[in-house]
């Protein structure tokens, strides 16, 4: 074969294996593990892919050439949980005591009067939830819808969906009108799967994450009027995720593991010239306070925030933990809570009956298993 002839195989992976057995393995972004038939010498499929394993997380296993395997499996995919109210002191309140489910990446209105979040079944789609206890499904298309955002006028939501039916794994932007009365509308549709998305506060800038060519992670922005042209503003060979966006779209909070751990950053939008380590111990999750002055983060277990004085020049103070947040659903996609517009509660998941984040799980002869799901 000749050299540089890489070629796309699979467009939701994360992570991939080689069984000696003729098999490709991965696992998919959205969890579980999956298996094609495979050609070594000419590095082509001979077969779709069909899943093996469910549940298993993200690049979370492992084979060895005797057949064994060892892999972890992604609890949020498996267990109910709750949305509730959380105080600075940790102190929580269910937010509707009526419904349970496997909930994912909630965002609240910019009047904190409505709740969108996605919610997995048999697919994965987006809900929204309103002060007055009213809920309704607002997508039908598309079998994952998630990890929403509210336009600024507070009468739209923004999500990734794969609805577009000739590729259920290229993930684009998708706009509905939040009292669902109007059919979705696609406003973007990227070279690569986008796998988040925000606006800023004026209207003026999109901001995405997509996992482009070699399997980088990176952050871009175009304006929404004028020269709409996208922008590099995160893109390097690390994994950069969570994006944030602050509210007066002067910096942009961001997880990345470009020091061989998770750490958030903050760099200047969208010039991205100027850049600072905001966490010390670990970092994910980054969320601002609707006040600007605040930026909530995840580490070491906790929810944490910093304080960030006023001025052109980015200064964060030292990070001040809060409340654990064991027990509540966490992820390295999306942040999975919000803030609520007055900066003094958060809206999270709390998982039901099983704080743990999964199970580890060790099969040995596991490769008779592998060929009678996907044959030889």
């Amino acid at each position: 074969m000749a050299a540089d002839s890489a070629r796309l195989l699979f467009d939701d992976a994360a992570g991939a294996w080689y069984a000696h057995t003729g098999h490709l393995l991965y696992t998919d972004r959205a969890g579980g593990l999956y298996a094609a038939p495979f050609d070594p010498d000419r590095l082509t499929l001979r077969g779709g892919a069909v899943p093996v394993i469910d549940d298993v997380a993200p690049t979370a296993f492992t084979l060895s050439a005797s057949g064994a395997v060892l892999y972890s499996t992604y609890a949020s995919s498996r267990t109910p949980a709750e949305l509730v109210w959380v105080t600075r002191d940790g102190a929580a309140q269910p937010v509707d005591p009526e419904w349970q489910g496997r909930f994912e990446y909630p965002a609240l209105s910019p009047d904190g009067e409505a709740l969108a979040v996605s919610l997995q079944e048999e697919s994965i789609h987006l809900w929204i939830r309103r002060s007055d206890g009213g809920r309704q499904r607002l997508t039908n298309e598309g079998s994952v819808n998630w990890r929403p955002t509210w336009m600024p006028d507070g009468r739209s939501v923004a999500y990734i969906s794969n609805q577009d039916v000739s590729s259920q794994d290229d993930f684009d932007v998708y706009l509905s009108r939040a009292d669902g009365t109007a059919p979705a509308e696609l406003i973007l549709n990227h070279d690569f799967g986008v796998w988040e998305i925000e606006h800023s506060l004026d209207g003026r800038w999109q901001v995405l994450r997509a996992d482009e060519t070699g399997g980088d992670s990176n952050i871009r922005a175009r304006r929404l009027d004028g020269d709409t042209t996208l922008v590099p503003v995160v893109a390097d060979r690390s994994t950069s995720t969570q994006v944030a966006l602050s509210p007066d779209s002067h910096w942009l909070a961001y997880s990345s593991d470009e020091t061989g751990r998770f750490e958030v950053y903050v760099v200047s939008f969208p010039d991205a010239q100027a850049k600072r380590l905001v966490s010390r111990d670990g970092g994910t999750e980054p969320r601002w306070a609707h006040s600007g002055r605040e930026l909530f983060f995840k580490s070491a277990g906790m929810l944490v925030v910093v304080e960030v004085p006023p001025g052109p020049i980015f200064t964060p103070g030292v990070p001040r933990p809060l409340f654990s947040v064991a027990g509540y659903r966490g992820a390295i996609n999306r942040p999975q809570y919000d803030v609520t517009p007055d900066d003094r509660r958060f809206v999270m998941i709390r998982e039901l009956g099983a704080n743990a984040p999964g199970e580890l799980i060790y099969v040995e002869n596991w490769f008779e298993e592998l060929k009678a799901k996907v044959g030889n």
